[in-house]
C-alpha cells in the first residue's frame, strides 16, 4: 500500500514515519505549513527525516488567513505560556491551540492521497493531547 505521513519533524511524527516505512510499499511525507511560530525549525527537521528514511517530501503551504483570530501562541498572537499544555486540572483549552487545525492538514492529506492514488495517511497523534481541557475534543 502507498501511504502520506504528515511529518511536522518532531518526535511523534517521525516515529510515525518510521512505521509507515516498514509497513508500506510506498511514503510520502507531506509538511503542511500554517504560520506557526517554529515552522522553519519544523521544516528543516523533517528534512533531515526524510533523508534518514529516504522517502521524498511535499511541502504546502495552507492559507494562514484562516486560522488568524483564535488567539493562539503557536501562531503568535499571544505569548506561549510556560505550562504544561495537558494539565488534567486546567479547564480552557491550552493558548497553543490553533482553531481547527488537525482537522485541516489531516483533509488536506486525505485530498492528496485521493488525488496521487495513496491508499493511506498516517497521523500522529497521542493520548496526553486528549487529556483535561488541552485541546477541544469537537
Amino acid at each position: 500500500m502507498k501511504s502520506i505521513v504528515l511529518l511536522s519533524g518532531g518526535m511523534d511524527s517521525t516515529t510515525v514515519l518510521a512505521q509507515a516505512v516498514v509497513d508500506s510499499q510506498e511514503v510520502l511525507a507531506l509538511s503542511l505549513g500554517y504560520g506557526s511560530r517554529h515552522q522553519k525549525a519544523e521544516q528543516e527537521a523533517a528534512r533531515k527525516v526524510i533523508g534518514y528514511y529516504g522517502v521524498n517530501l511535499v511541502t504546502l503551504e495552507l492559507n494562514y488567513s484562516i486560522f488568524r483570530g483564535g488567539s493562539s501562541a503557536l501562531l503568535g498572537e499571544v505569548d506561549v505560556p510556560n505550562e504544561e499544555y495537558h494539565d488534567p486540572e486546567k479547564e480552557s483549552p491550552s493558548a497553543t491551540v490553533v482553531p481547527f487545525r488537525n482537522a485541516n492538514l489531516i483533509s488536506t492529506a486525505v485530498a492528496i492521497a485521493e488525488a496521487r492514488g495513496y491508499g493511506q495517511v498516517w497521523v500522529a497523534v497521542h493520548a496526553s493531547d486528549a487529556q483535561g481541557f488541552a485541546y477541544p475534543k469537537h
